[in-house]
């Protein structure tokens, strides 16, 4: 019998920005609450019989999850240990909503780097 291959194009309709800092979970979620008038509360996301912080913010029209990449003992995205945290933008008003918040998330003190991650391989690990 002859194999066929099945192929899903996957659509990622969120944004994802990659932010390294030298800040815990806590403070720079605080960092992002004061400067973008946001309220993130704390959740926990289950990611292979690991649990890592993370924080969601319900809006109007989206939402946004900030998810912590590294524990004391495991890192959520392995090819990315650099990275201290994902923030995840369900954005329905544009690109216009992600780069003030990337520009604005710049701003925190202690935060070394924010850009968007574009790698569809890495944003299929958000999906769920």
């Amino acid at each position: 019998m002859k194999k066929q291959k099945f192929y899903v194009d996957l659509e990622l309709d969120f944004s994802l920005l990659a932010v390294s800092c030298h800040l815990k979970d806590y403070r720079f979620v605080w960092g992002v609450n004061n400067i973008l008038n946001a309220n993130f509360i704390k959740t926990k996301t289950h990611n292979n019989e690991n649990v890592y912080p993370s924080y969601e913010f319900v809006m109007d029209s989206s939402s946004a999850h900030i998810y912590v990449n590294r524990t004391e003992e495991n890192i959520m995205i392995n090819n990315k240990p650099e990275i201290d945290f994902w923030l995840k933008v369900y954005d329905v008003e544009g690109s216009q909503t992600v780069k003030f918040w990337c520009e604005e998330i710049k701003r925190i003190p202690h935060v070394l780097i924010v850009y968007t991650e574009e790698n569809k391989k890495i944003k299929e690990q958000f999906l769920a």
